[in-house]
């Protein structure tokens, strides 16, 4: 029990030396600057958009797509002429709160840019 305690004591004084190795290790990482993130951030948007417009491309995969070519847009089409599976209401799912989530987050960012600009 008495050990413990001694335990219990020491916590404050390595909580401190852990956060002061913490702040200088931060200090030495190479943070990506602005223009840096904003061009990754616009290549994860493109990417999502473009994979998430490839379900709607189900016409031009059916009629581009040669017999022995399986696409993903293919492969539902043809899992909804058959039967209705769990992988295409999951997909459907998927791409409707995508949707909904990339909605609230431009609303989002419209409200706080113009709380910004009144603010200025």
């Amino acid at each position: 029990m008495a050990g413990a305690l001694e335990n219990i004591k020491e916590w404050p004084v390595a909580t401190k030396n852990y956060v002061a190795e913490l702040q200088n290790e931060m200090k030495r990482v190479t943070w990506p600057n602005a223009k840096q993130v904003r061009a990754t951030t616009a290549v994860v948007i493109v990417t999502v958009f473009a994979f998430a417009a490839s379900f709607d491309e189900v016409v031009v995969a059916l009629l581009m797509a040669g017999p022995g070519q399986r696409t993903l847009p293919r492969q539902m089409f043809a899992g909804i002429n058959d039967n209705i599976s769990l992988t295409i209401a999951a997909a459907a799912t998927m791409l409707i709160a995508t949707s909904l989530l990339l909605m609230i987050a431009v609303g989002w960012l419209q409200r706080r840019s113009a709380r910004m600009r009144q603010s200025d």
